[in-house]
């Protein structure tokens, strides 16, 4: 993942409410990426 694609994933997250995100390392981020897509799937 580059910096501006984790930038990008982190305002995403942080925007549909995912606070863990927000504040997290790379890989917190993508796992609550992850995690919010198979919540919705």
């Amino acid at each position: 993942m580059t910096v501006g694609n984790g930038k990008m994933m982190k305002e995403i997250l942080t925007f549909h409410g995912y606070e863990e995100g927000a504040t997290g390392s790379p890989r917190l981020i993508l796992k609550t990426a992850y995690l919010s897509y198979v919540l919705q799937s």
